[in-house]
Order: C-alpha cells, then structure tokens, then sequence
C-alpha cells in the first residue's frame, strides 16, 4: 500500500523538523517547505494527498495559498495557526481549509485528525469510482444505471 504524502508548508524549522520526523515514524510520507512563495508549485509538483499549512509564511501568507490551491488541488488542507479564536477559524473553513489546529500542536491529535480527513477523502474516492459488471454499469457521481447501454429511471424507494 502506498504511504499517504503529507505536505508540509511551515516557516519554523523546528516545528516542522519536528512535525515531519513524527509522521514519518507514523507511516507518512512527507516534504516540507518553508516559504509561502513556493507552496504552489510545491503542491502541483508533489501532488500531496494531504497539505499542513501554516498561516503566517513568508512569501505567501497561508491564507492565500489555501485560496489559490483550491482552484486545482481538492485533498485535504488542515491549517496551523498560533491564533485561538472563533473568527480566524471560520474564516479559514470557508476559505477551503478541512481542519484547524492551534499551536503548540500535540503529536497525537495530529494524526488522529490527519486519520479522519483521510478516511473521509477516501470514502469519497470510493464513491465516485463508476462500476461495471458485464452488462450492467453504475456511476455513483450522476446516479446513473444502464443496462446494455440503455439508462434505468430508478427511484429511491424500495
């Protein structure tokens, strides 16, 4: 099984130094980088299936970076931040951002938060995939059946 690929966008080296050597133990494949300005090309060159994004970069703040990655990128973002308070949260949500977590962060959460995004991300992976069985043909993203090329007008009711 391929390891899951964590991108790390945080400007201290120590924190990411730390937050990198941790998940590595934990199974994840990681890189770091650490300055706002090559996070773009960093996520469309990696092609991360999970971003750890700090807020304040140099270069590109967090929040734009999570703006521009949501025109291409749609794994899951989870923000860092030093900032405890409800409207930065909010904020961040609605700008694309998964999760939040403040710092300092605690190792075990961490994971614990990085396992749930990635069940829910995959469990929508799962459900697009399109089945086909011989003459039959499932495609879960439009709710669509057809049998020998013919669509079936089912309902939701049994």
């Amino acid at each position: 099984m391929e390891k899951t690929k964590i991108l790390i966008i945080e400007d201290d080296a120590e924190i990411s130094r730390l937050t990198a050597m941790y998940l590595e133990v934990e199974g994840f494949d990681t890189k770091v980088i650490n300055d706002g300005s090559t996070a773009i090309s960093a996520i469309q060159s990696y092609a991360p299936d999970l971003i750890i994004l700090d807020l304040m970069l140099p270069g590109l703040s967090g929040i734009e970076i999570c703006k521009q990655a949501r025109n291409f990128y749609f794994g899951a973002i989870i923000v860092l931040t030093a900032c405890n308070d409800d409207v930065s949260e909010i904020s961040l949500l609605k700008l694309g951002a998964d999760d939040f977590l403040t710092k300092p962060l605690k190792p075990h959460v961490l994971v614990a938060r990085i396992g749930a995004l990635m069940r829910r991300v995959q469990s929508q992976q799962v459900k697009s995939v399109k089945t086909k069985h011989s003459r039959l043909n499932i495609n879960l993203d439009n709710q669509q059946v057809t049998f020998d090329g013919i669509e079936l007008n089912l309902t939701g009711r049994i």
